[in-house]
Formats: structure tokens, C-alpha cells, sequence
């Protein structure tokens, strides 16, 4: 129970931030105002995280860094070009990442997941390849979306169209997460 707390509290942490620039945003109509909530929400949740769970998992922590860095271009230069531009750099980061462990015959994920996860090195390779794809894939959708469609649109893509696209990569992939009774 304890840990499917955690799990629902990392949830709302990660995305009460986008949560606060989608409302900023539909509010003002101000790109750079909801960008300045980004960014303070971003460290309000990562303070909260930490003092509430005692732990920030990295992925959220670059990506706040990338929020703040990015954010504080897109205010200062009054572009909004800079955050939009936060996921792709953000999934190809991740994306070669996990290549370079490819290449350097390190299964990264493996590491991370297998107290929880039990996978053969196959599956885990597998796997790896498929969310290289799929953050390769997400950039470049990233990048369609800012650069064809409104400000608005954007953001509600982020908000509800990327978590859509992961839900769907992850139940295709669901096989490696079911444990088969049958291996043990």
C-alpha cells in the first residue's frame, strides 16, 4: 500500500507542473507567463518530492534542470521556442543513452528495473530498443506539433496527447512488465 502511494505522489509531482502551465496558460493566454509557473511549479514539486518521498528520480531532476534553463531563455528572450523544444531534447538525451549502453553491451535498463522486473537479457535488449524508437519517435512528433499547430495546442498535447502515446507504447509492451508464472 505504502508503495502505491509513492507511486500515485510521484504521478501528481511529475505532472502538476504541465498541470499549472496548461491552467496559466488558459488563463492568461501568455505563453512566457505560464512558462514562469513551469518553472516554479517544476521546483515547488521536486522540494515537495524530496521532503515528502526522501528521493527525486533523475529523469524528472534533468528534466527539471532543462524547464528551469530553457524556461528562463524562453523568458528572457520572450521565445517560446525554448520550452517547446525542452521534450525533444529531452528524449533524444535518453534515447542515445540508452544506445550508448547498447553499443557498449550495458543494458541500461536492466539496472535500473530488475529488482522489479524480471526479463532475460533478450527481453531487456528488446525492450531498450523499442523505447529508443519510441523517444526517437516522440521527438519528432514533439517537434511536428510546436512547429505546425498553435501555442495552445501544443501544451494540450503535452499535457494529454504525449501521457496517451506513452500509455499505448507501454500496453504494447506489457508482456515484458506480466510476470509468466510458468519461468519461475
Amino acid at each position: 500500500m505504502k508503495q502505491k502511494a509513492h507511486g500515485i505522489l510521484k504521478l501528481i509531482f511529475e505532472y502538476a507542473p504541465l498541470v499549472a502551465f496548461f491552467i496559466s496558460y488558459k488563463i492568461s493566454n501568455d505563453f512566457v507567463m505560464a512558462t514562469k509557473y513551469l518553472m516554479a511549479s517544476s521546483v515547488i514539486s521536486i522540494s515537495l518530492m524530496y521532503l515528502i518521498l526522501k528521493s527525486v528520480p533523475k529523469i524528472m531532476l534533468y528534466s527539471a534542470i532543462l524547464i528551469i534553463a530553457l524556461g528562463l531563455l524562453t523568458v528572457i528572450f520572450n521565445d517560446p521556442t525554448f520550452v517547446k523544444i525542452k521534450p525533444t531534447i529531452l528524449y533524444l538525451f535518453f534515447a542515445a543513452i540508452l544506445a550508448f549502453g547498447l553499443c557498449i553491451k550495458k543494458i541500461l535498463f536492466k539496472n535500473l528495473f530488475e529488482k522489479n522486473i524480471s526479463l532475460t537479457d533478450e527481453e531487456w535488449k528488446i525492450f531498450t530498443k523499442r523505447c529508443i524508437y519510441f523517444l526517437i519517435f516522440a521527438a519528432i512528433l514533439n517537434e511536428l506539433v510546436w512547429r505546425n499547430f498553435s501555442d495552445y495546442f501544443w501544451i494540450k498535447f503535452k499535457l494529454f496527447g504525449m501521457p496517451i502515446c506513452t500509455f499505448v507504447f507501454l500496453a504494447f509492451n506489457a508482456k515484458f512488465f506480466v510476470q509468466d508464472n510458468n519461468k519461475k
